[in-house]
């Protein structure tokens, strides 16, 4: 009840709604099944989104190019793991920097593109605001150099523009609105975090290249995902990890104790968006990927609890700035165009996500393995819970 008063509370306000409606889905004339004979690049292709979609696409028979430079935002290990396992799959690992002209350049050579999916960025909310130089180059900057290597390759096939390009963006651009539950309509000029206003600006530029050059592009706004081969650096790996060793576990809450609200999303019904929009190919659209169901994030707790049959040792802080007390996504507009259904609900997503934890073992890297540092002054630095 408590938590239908506070969603109630908030969809009564609808300053924020905007109503120039700049973020209306343009389809054309592109037919639904825009996947035969595509050859995809996804650039974070080791990140957790990333190795996901380029298995999934792999498995379907496609040919799956993926890109990472294996930063230390998070412990290495992971991510060479899910490098390792993709590319058992079948994808074509290329390690390099997004933001190098000729490394990219050369890529966009060797491979004709029909797809790319661009979801490598620096990632985290809190972290934004130690180390903002990161973001601003990895979200923004390598954004930029990504849609001029597409617009570099444009060509008509069949009467269809290529590559169709599809972008991550991030449930963190609707800040502290209180309209609920988020539409893609909404104002998302008031970030409250450098993280968000760098996937905003993402957003801005990415709509210019497609009014520009006519770039087919989708900008996906990912809402709390979680599952196998996740981040360490998210809630459900950092509290698996403290209750399976006994430490305290961190819940924040407002400064009026209102529980804080997310709408926790199971990376295969993500995935299921990611292909979905792929397949539309859509000239301009923005879509809500979550799963529609804001969970007081004390529900969490308790499915990992359950899964450990162990009991959280549970500290209280304040929200700290940056951080929102809730997201709830708006997914009518994916459920429509894009046949977007999430199927996992947060008890089996998290019994999923504890059966693969349990096994997890951190691998060897080999003695030649590099990385790129997050920050150039600091090699060890990392990122925090976001």
């Amino acid at each position: 009840q408590q938590q239908q008063q506070q969603q109630q509370q908030y969809s009564n306000n609808t300053d924020d709604v905007d109503n120039s409606n700049k973020y209306n889905i343009r389809v054309g004339s592109h037919k639904l099944t825009g996947l035969e004979d595509a050859t995809i690049l996804i650039t974070g292709c080791a990140g957790f989104i990333g190795a996901h979609t380029a298995l999934s696409l792999r498995q379907a028979g496609h040919v799956v190019v993926g890109l990472d430079n294996m930063n230390n935002y998070y412990d290495v290990r992971l991510k060479y793991l899910r490098a390792t396992i993709i590319r058992r799959a079948g994808v074509i690992f290329e390690q390099g920097d997004m933001c190098d002209d000729k490394f990219m350049s050369r890529l966009f050579s060797k491979y004709q593109f029909t797809h790319i999916v661009h979801l490598a960025a620096q990632a985290g909310v809190r972290y934004s605001s130690v180390n903002p130089h990161a973001y601003g180059m990895a979200n923004v900057v390598c954004s930029i150099a990504v849609f001029e290597q597409a617009k570099s390759v444009m060509r008509n096939v069949g009467g269809e523009s290529y590559p169709v390009v599809l972008f991550a963006s991030s449930s963190s651009v609707y800040g502290r609105t209180r309209q609920i539950p988020f539409k893609e309509s909404q104002r998302t000029d008031m970030p409250i975090s450098i993280y968000a206003a760098t996937k905003q600006s993402t957003e801005q530029i990415a709509y210019s290249y497609q009014s520009l050059y006519n770039l087919r592009i989708t900008g996906l706004r990912f809402f709390t995902v979680y599952g196998p081969l996740g981040r360490p650096d998210m809630a459900a790996w950092m509290w698996a990890k403290s209750i399976k060793e006994g430490n305290p576990i961190t819940l924040y809450q407002t400064k009026d104790k209102t529980p804080l609200l997310r709408d926790f999303t199971y990376i295969d019904d993500i995935i299921d968006g990611v292909v979905g929009a792929m397949e539309l190919g859509a000239d301009w659209a923005i879509f809500n990927l979550g799963r529609g169901e804001p969970q007081n994030v004390t529900e969490l707790i308790v499915c990992l609890e359950n899964e450990f049959h162990k009991k959280a040792d549970i500290k209280i802080q304040s929200l700290p700035p940056g951080d929102v007390p809730l997201t709830f996504a708006d997914t009518s507009r994916a459920r429509e165009l894009l046949g977007y259904r999430p199927k996992v609900s947060i008890r089996d997503g998290v019994r999923k996500f504890v059966e693969w934890f349990k096994d997890y073992t951190p691998v060897s890297l080999p003695a030649n393995f590099t990385w790129a540092t997050v920050h150039p002054d600091d090699a060890e630095s990392i990122g925090v819970v976001a």
